[in-house]
């Protein structure tokens, strides 16, 4: 059984505008998608096709909304968003794990582990939840043979076992 160790999960601030719809005031769905979009791109390095919130949110402070986060591959989290107050402005926590970290962290253990191990790939999903025991599972090539990457979070915040098995 192998290790990884991994930064954490992604918790970022965002300030949203505030829409006028009517005499109610509601959260820019399509501002925070951008924000969203953007800091899970940079921070968490997940390569983004899509986030999607809901409509008219109503203005609330300690309101809270969720989002969709939908990444190249297909895969999805979710973005829990809280109202920090009543002008609109909000924070949110897209907890993923950054799997090229990941991907890194197998590639160098294998190749730390294995002698004559060729050169070593490894695809992970784009997008991971943090979960303490939760699964996820990896595809990886050595010296031109598929294997399995069946890893196992530790902490939800990026640590993780995993085991190699021939594909």
């Amino acid at each position: 059984m192998h290790q990884g160790l991994l930064a954490g999960s992604t918790l970022v601030a965002l300030s949203a505008t505030v829409a006028l719809s009517g005499c109610t005031k509601t959260i820019d769905a399509s501002k925070g998608e951008a924000e969203i979009s953007k800091a899970v791109r940079v921070q968490a390095g997940v390569p983004v096709k899509e986030v999607s919130c809901p409509e008219d949110v109503k203005v609330e402070k300690g309101g809270t909304f969720t989002c969709t986060v939908t990444a190249k591959d297909g895969t999805k989290g979710n973005v829990q968003v809280v109202q920090s107050d009543g002008d609109g402005n909000v924070k949110f926590e897209a907890p993923f794990i950054h799997m090229d970290e990941a991907e890194g962290s197998i590639v160098e253990q294998i190749n730390a582990q294995v002698k004559n191990a060729g050169q070593v790939t490894v695809d992970c999903p784009d997008i991971v939840v943090g979960e303490p025991g939760a699964p996820f599972t990896c595809k990886g090539l050595a010296g031109g043979k598929a294997f399995t990457v069946k890893a196992v979070q530790t902490d939800g915040k990026g640590k993780f076992t995993f085991k190699t098995a021939a594909r």
